[in-house]
């Protein structure tokens, strides 16, 4: 699998199955972040927009600082 990067909307094996944008509507939870092996995950299903990654990094940001 190649390198990804920041605002990828990669594909997990269950239970790791809140995504980004794909084919049907979904959310982004800044407050269930954690850290996967690239060895986990199954495929890259596209990328979220500049715009929406700053809301999320704000979010995250916000959520540490409280």
């Amino acid at each position: 699998m190649g390198k990804f990067v920041k605002g990828d909307v990669v594909v997990l094996p269950f239970p790791f199955s809140d995504l980004g944008k794909l084919s049907q509507e979904s959310n982004i939870r800044p407050n269930r972040i954690f850290t996967a092996d690239s060895n986990i995950i199954l495929n890259r299903a596209g990328a979220i927009s500049k715009k929406k990654l700053q809301e999320v990094v704000d979010k995250i940001v916000r959520i540490l600082n409280a």
